[in-house]
């Protein structure tokens, strides 16, 4: 029996750091927002979250690590302002095109999987700043970026520029400055951002 207790305090217990209302995961319900301005970086493809549930687990989060700024939603961009600007929409894609690709495939019905609380940081005018997101998985989202490259593909474009397996998919939570990206802050918000007590429990 000593022995028994001895090897199980040498497992690592599972720390479930942060709940999640599994409302989160259901957003079928909230009508498909359109993202389009006329101005640079104005346009982009989203799922729009339900925020509620999103806003209880920020305050888990801010318990932890003090009050963060955020913007009072919650969405998971599936193509960012920096792909359409700089990649598709010079090779034709319209984001009326996206948009149709988007409702064909149903995307407010879209699963995603939350992975864990992630962090990313960089130095802003010599302050280190932080930004808070939740890390996701999910295939049905990457399956209509594929959607996407196959129309890119169709205007004779370079294949090389737009790659749709290169995506992050994550929910913002917070920041202390102002959210902070791959371009141009190099934060990544993968699976290595995951902090270490970041385990999401869904409820």
């Amino acid at each position: 029996m000593k022995s028994l207790i001895t090897l199980l305090a040498l497992v690592p217990a599972l720390v479930l750091a942060y709940d999640l209302d599994s409302k989160a995961l259901h957003n079928e319900d909230i009508p498909f927002l359109g993202h389009h301005a006329d101005k640079p970086f104005g346009s982009y493809l989203t799922l729009e979250v339900h925020y509620a549930p999103v806003k209880k687990l920020l305050s888990q989060l801010e318990s932890d690590v003090g009050l963060l700024k955020n913007r009072g939603e919650a969405h998971i961009t599936v193509i960012t302002p920096v792909e359409f600007d700089r990649v598709l929409k010079p090779a034709g894609v319209t984001i009326q095109e996206i948009n149709e690709i988007a409702l064909e495939a149903k995307i407010q019905a879209s699963k995603f999987t939350p992975v864990c609380v992630g962090a990313g940081s960089a130095t802003i005018d010599g302050k280190l700043e932080k930004t808070y997101f939740m890390v996701v998985k999910s295939p049905e989202l990457l399956a209509i970026r594929k959607k996407v490259a196959d129309l890119y593909d169709s205007k004779d474009a370079d294949p090389a520029r737009f790659d749709p397996d290169h995506f992050y998919p994550h929910i913002t939570l917070g920041y202390t400055w102002d959210d902070l990206h791959e371009q141009p802050h190099d934060v990544f918000k993968g699976i290595r951002a995951c902090l270490q007590n970041g385990q999401i429990d869904i409820r």
